[in-house]
């Protein structure tokens, strides 16, 4: 098993960035993937079998994503490497999400398409290596039926003086509300599992707020990916 990160010791900078992607900034996105891209090609031998794998709160649509799967289906497409997912089933709750986030984390995905990793080598994309929880629970579901296992995190937390939390947020707590609105209303922007969380809890003046900035479109969009988010 490999484990690779692209950023081992954030600076402010480079924090507020990674929230920006969390929030899903198609311009972050885009340069992770790149960077990603850059990485894998490194990486990858010809004569081998790749299958990207990524995560994300159940069920798998077009609504919501997880910034990591953003960039996976993206490279997935560029380098033509097929992609499977592993489906997180949790009740998305403000006070607990984080408190309890040793636990979220120790859920076991479910994987519908695992035959397609059998005895081949896997690109795991990931956001943020914090405890290695969530990457150990994946390992031991993965580690008898796969050929090898490279997980790829944008950034290291786990010598961080900043918590998850802290670092996913970092951008809407200095930029607040005007932040999200510049985000979403952006070419290409796609509610992430982040976006959702930070708006479903917000006042709904603030609410209105941002959705005055977008389309009807968009409006009906963003509200169809809360209400799958958020349903119990």
């Amino acid at each position: 098993m490999n484990i690779i990160k692209i950023y081992e010791n954030p600076t402010e900078r480079i924090l507020e960035e990674y929230s920006k992607f969390k929030f899903g900034d198609p311009q972050i996105i885009k340069k992770y993937e790149g960077l990603l891209i850059k990485l894998i090609l490194k990486l990858i031998d010809k004569k081998e079998e790749y299958v990207l794998y990524t995560v994300v709160k159940a069920p798998v649509n077009k609504y919501y994503k997880k910034s990591p799967m953003i960039v996976a289906e993206n490279i997935s497409k560029t380098l033509d490497i097929p992609i499977v997912y592993g489906e997180l089933y949790f009740n998305y709750d403000k006070k607990s999400f984080y408190d309890y986030g040793t636990e979220r984390k120790a859920i076991v995905p479910d994987v519908r398409e695992i035959t397609k990793m059998i005895n081949k080598k896997v690109l795991f994309i990931d956001d943020a290596f914090v405890t290695g929880a969530s990457l150990n629970v994946n390992l031991q579901l993965l580690k008898e039926r796969v050929k090898d296992l490279t997980t790829l995190f944008i950034l290291d937390l786990s010598k961080s003086k900043y918590s998850e939390e802290e670092a996913n947020t970092y951008f809407f707590r200095k930029q607040g509300i005007s932040g999200l609105k510049e985000i979403v209303k952006k070419k290409g922007f796609l509610p992430t599992t982040q976006f959702i969380r930070t708006f479903y809890d917000l006042s709904e003046k603030d609410k209105n707020n941002i959705l005055s900035g977008i389309n009807n479109k968009k409006i009906k969009s963003l509200q169809k990916a809360v209400k799958l988010y958020v349903d119990k």
